[in-house]
């Protein structure tokens, strides 16, 4: 839910891309009603309001409000994962900062052998 605090709302599909490791083994129906049950106990907490009536759920539509005031109360939490998020992407971009690893057993690239001709 934190993630995506700075949104007025967010859907069921989007909580799905959200959760695609965790749910893909998962037959899609199965999935689907496991997410909204998992959201439940954040409507019960008022993090999340539900928007939709309900009546969609059967095509895999489902639309919650977020309660705006989640990027507040965990400001220090959502700072941290931000910066932590960018170092890795940083590293992730950049060149390599010391000598490259090979693989055991690579001496570099093979110079082409001389062709030995039969006259």
């Amino acid at each position: 839910m934190l993630q995506y605090a700075d949104e007025p709302s967010f859907t069921l599909g989007e909580l799905k891309r959200s959760a695609r490791r965790q749910i893909e083994n998962m037959t899609s129906m199965v999935a689907q009603q496991q997410l909204l049950i998992a959201m439940a106990p954040l409507e019960d907490a008022k993090w999340v309001a539900r928007m939709d009536d309900g009546t969609q759920e059967f095509k895999g539509i489902a639309t919650w409000a977020i309660n705006p005031g989640l990027k507040e109360w965990f400001k220090d939490y959502r700072d941290q994962v931000t910066a932590a998020k960018q170092r890795r992407r940083d590293e992730l971009h950049q060149g390599p900062k010391t000598e490259r690893t090979r693989v055991p057993g690579y001496t570099g690239p093979r110079e082409p052998a001389a062709e030995k001709r039969v006259a």
